[in-house]
């Protein structure tokens, strides 16, 4: 089979695609590392840290809403710090922004501490939230979420996310449901 010059342009083209959308990948997945640690100079807690998701910069330290701490599942010493980036509405699907921060007394503060872990688990642990409209009576179950091996360090925030579908109704206001050994967090959607 003779290849003419234009398939050759069609398949190097297509070859080229696929590897500029790898290196991106990539690179925000570099860039979401590389913002889920920093050195605060011992101010635990009040990293201004920034974590890249695409081109948008996210400051972790801009919470909207509530911020709530709760105890870690089968860890009395660990507690985990979770604030709320936002909840915004795009086409058909909603993306919730978090930031979780990690307080395990007895682990060093240098420790690495993942995602799983905090949610009570393991590193293979899903994260798994749902947003409850309790006007309209409807559970929303998130289609794509961060990773249970996320990572950070003891006492710096990482940046988790779950992209669920929009709402069919007016309602904006919703229970974030976490884990079901934690209450609720109330959050609304921003269109």
């Amino acid at each position: 089979m003779s290849r003419t010059p234009e398939g050759n342009h069609t398949m190097n083209q297509s070859f080229i695609r696929r590897t500029a959308v790898l290196l991106a990948a990539a690179v925000v997945t570099a860039g979401l590392a590389a913002g889920c640690t920093s050195d605060d100079g011992g101010n635990k807690g009040k990293s201004s840290d920034t974590s890249t998701l695409g081109a948008q910069k996210v400051d972790l330290t801009q919470t909207i809403g509530q911020t709530q701490e709760f105890p870690v599942p089968g860890k009395a010493d660990a507690k985990v710090e979770v604030g709320v980036l936002s909840l915004k509405v795009a086409g058909d699907v909603q993306t919730l922004e978090l930031v979780f921060t990690p307080r395990f007394a007895n682990e060093g503060q240098n420790a690495d501490i993942n995602l799983g872990t905090m949610l009570g688990g393991y590193s293979g642990t899903d994260f798994g939230p749902r947003l409850i409209d309790q006007e309209n009576l409807k559970i929303y179950s998130a289609v794509r979420v961060s990773p249970g091996n996320a990572k950070t360090v003891n006492y710096e925030p990482l940046y988790v996310y779950a992209v669920f579908a929009a709402p069919k109704d007016s309602s904006l206001d919703y229970d974030l449901s976490i884990i079901a050994e934690w209450p609720p967090m109330k959050v609304r959607a921003e269109k």
